[in-house]
């Protein structure tokens, strides 16, 4: 079976997923952005499935991103 890593291009490879959280965490903003590169499509995915129009979708993906990208450079 194929790793999260394998079918994700963005995806930090599986023994580098924990290093890239921890920094992330400790206010590495390039580790943030990696972990959104990676997650991006699946909270636009669950968003779209859950709301009548796509671009609702995108624009509330977009504040997410925004709003926790404040917050890790708050830390």
């Amino acid at each position: 079976m194929p790793s999260p890593s394998d079918s994700e291009p963005n995806a930090p490879p599986d023994h580098l997923a924990e290093p890239v959280v921890a920094a992330a965490m400790d206010g590495d903003l390039s580790a943030f952005e990696q972990l959104v590169l990676h997650h991006q499509g699946g909270v636009r995915g669950y968003l779209a499935a859950r709301l009548a129009q796509r671009a609702e979708a995108e624009d509330l993906a977009r504040i997410d991103h925004h709003i926790r990208r404040r917050g890790a450079a708050d830390r």
